[in-house]
């Protein structure tokens, strides 16, 4: 048994280093054993350059030495039963140690062993793998938390079990000078301020890695980097070194080495950009399917958004038009740990969020900070998309700060828009809005959007309230009266399908799409389409729009249509004449008369 166990010690730590025979003792149960009421057994078989004792401990029981397939071993029966293994003289244990012990079940049932720092505690605990009713060998290898004891324990794990043999063995020391094979590059690096940069160089026969940093080329004056231990080196660049160029080298030691112990890789130069602003803005989506899946653990500007100790990652997710592959996940707040996403604005707009609880089961805040205080949150406890929209209505610069609540958890941010498109809605509560770009309509408070998709009668047929516009296309919409509404941006939209309003146009006629044109006006307090008739010419804006029908919905003649399905009697807007047609007080035609008073076939008219 003595000899098989040695060959196999012999042959696991051998596997990986070349520069030696590994250290070794080894410890065997003599076959004379007999049971055994003090500490010293064990102590006659040391083998190897380690020295040390190896003795069975016991506090409150007894271990015994049995016969169990033809071998002697030293059976732990109880919780309190031991091997005690002490290292002598200048040795301790080291990180890499291992420790290799031969062992059977004592009984049929698996078994195992466990090496811990102290007697019968769990402090520091090593557990090998079971075996079952055959001598076996194990083998663990001691952590950083064993460095420097001196004494370890193997006790059972499980019931009873015999122990055979122990084993320590420590890796040989690698004595060859450092080299590094794998060097840092020379071509310039550039970053910007707050993006880090990972450099890296792969060496051989080491024993430990120190960066340095440096104002100019040279290692002369340079400074090591507190904490840059390892084979690469992150820097992420401060606002301070903002402009300027910096240097960074990695000097490798090999404390073993019988000739040269250290040596130094290339030095690398790092050219660090404009230090990084936020400009404000008045139309943009932000959108975290163009940033890395990476943790961002400090403020980082990228296409104008800022993130400060927030990660990245995937999701998929679709909403009013968008469709995106990533989001910003936010935790809540610590203590001097700032959790958030920045941007600026500098005049009136709509800033619109999408986002969503990270939990399932429990709800979670997101709000919106402005000069200093909370002007908005919004709170998810599904899985379901939530959206918040804010107004601005100053005309100064002032930054947007999204972050979690106190006490709220992980919250996900899925997309940003600002907005400055606006229509103005005048005292009748009804105007024509063509867009020029792709927006939100719906979702908005005292709002509705709808398009023309017939006439009969004397009123229009409108369709359902919309949700999103395609830019472009022209559109029907009621609100509050004298309000401007803010519409935020959206994705990818299709043109609504049966929509008879046309994008306002110069020379609109009376007998262009078959003879029955409509445009919007004001009747009194009232909206209303009324027919263009004679031989001249409209000239609708292209902001607005007019209503295009290709066949007659009265009975006879020309008609004003109704907004909301009521009757009206007959009107028309006489292009040529002076019949119905509005003038300011300067004598100018207003086709879209809002509040004020105006001239109307040679009276005064005051519009509410």
């Amino acid at each position: 048994m003595k000899k098989l166990f040695t060959l196999l010690t012999l042959a696991l730590v051998s596997i990986g280093s070349a520069w030696g025979d590994d250290e070794i003792f080894s410890y065997t149960i003599p076959s004379t054993a007999t049971d055994a009421s003090t500490e010293g057994w064990m102590d006659n078989a040391a083998s190897g350059t380690i020295s040390g004792t190896c003795s069975f401990y016991y506090k409150d029981g007894k271990g015994y030495f049995a016969d169990f397939l033809g071998e002697k071993g030293y059976c732990l029966n109880g919780n309190v039963a031991s091997v005690k293994v002490t290292l002598t003289g200048t040795n301790t244990f080291q990180t890499n140690d291992k420790v290799i012990v031969s062992f059977a079940a004592n009984g049929t049932s698996d078994r195992g062993f466990k090496v811990r720092t102290e007697y019968g505690s769990n402090t520091n605990e090593l557990v090998s793998s079971k075996h079952k009713n055959v001598i076996e060998e194990e083998t663990v290898s001691l952590t950083a938390s064993f460095n420097g004891l001196s004494t370890i324990y193997i006790e059972r794990n499980g019931g009873g079990m015999y122990i055979y043999g122990v084993s320590i063995v420590r890796p040989s020391a690698d004595k060859a000078s450092p080299e590094i094979t794998t060097d840092l590059s020379t071509a310039p690096l550039d970053v910007d301020v707050n993006i880090g940069t990972t450099l890296s160089i792969v060496a051989e026969h080491v024993t430990g890695y120190q960066w340095y940093r440096n104002s100019t080329k040279s290692t002369t004056g340079a400074e090591a980097i507190e904490g840059a231990n390892t084979p690469s080196y992150t820097y992420t660049a401060p606002a301070e070194d903002a402009e300027n160029t910096v240097y960074f080298y990695c000097v490798v030691t090999n404390e073993n080495a019988t000739s040269a112990k250290t040596a130094t890789s290339t030095i690398a130069q790092v050219n660090v950009g404009k230090l990084p602003t936020l400009s404000p803005v008045s139309q943009k989506i932000f959108n975290p399917s163009g940033w890395d899946n990476k943790e961002y653990t400090v403020s980082t500007i990228k296409d104008n958004l800022e993130i400060c100790n927030g990660t990245v990652d995937d999701s998929n997710q679709s909403f009013d038009g968008f469709s995106v592959t990533k989001r910003i996940k936010l935790n809540k707040d610590e203590e001097g740990k700032s959790k958030y996403v920045k941007f600026k604005v500098d005049k009136p707009c709509v800033i619109t969020v999408y986002g969503m609880t990270g939990s399932n089961g429990n709800e979670r805040t997101l709000a919106m900070k402005i000069g200093g205080s909370d002007v908005k949150t919004m709170s998810s406890s599904t899985y379901d998309m939530a959206k918040m929209t804010y107004v601005y209505s100053e005309t100064s610069e002032a930054e947007v700060i999204l972050h979690t609540t106190e006490g709220s958890g992980t919250f996900n941010v899925y997309g940003i828009t600002v907005s400055n498109k606006n229509i103005e809605i005048g005292a009748t509560g009804w105007a024509t809005y063509v867009a020029d770009a792709d927006v939100v309509v719906s979702g908005i408070e005292d709002f509705e959007a709808y398009v023309v998709t017939g006439a009969s009668g004397t009123a229009i047929t409108k369709s359902e309230a919309l949700e999103i516009i395609k830019e472009g296309e022209p559109i029907l919409v009621k609100g509050t009266p004298n309000t401007t509404f803010y519409l935020p941006l959206a994705g990818t939209v299709k043109a609504q399908d049966g929509n008879l309003l046309k994008k306002g146009a110069s020379g609109v006629k009376a007998d262009d799409n078959a003879g029955f044109n409509y445009v919007l006006v004001a009747n009194g307090t009232k909206a209303e389409f009324q027919r263009i008739v004679g031989s001249g010419a409209i000239d609708v804006p292209e902001s607005k729009a007019y209503l295009a029908l290709t066949s007659d919905p009265g009975a006879s003649g020309a008609r004003s249509l109704d907004l909301e399905g009521n009757v009206t009697g007959i009107k028309n807007i006489k292009v040529g004449t002076e019949d119905n047609i509005y003038y300011d007080l300067q004598g100018r035609r207003v086709l879209y008369p809002t509040k004020g008073l105006y001239i109307v076939n040679g009276k005064k008219v005051i519009v509410k």
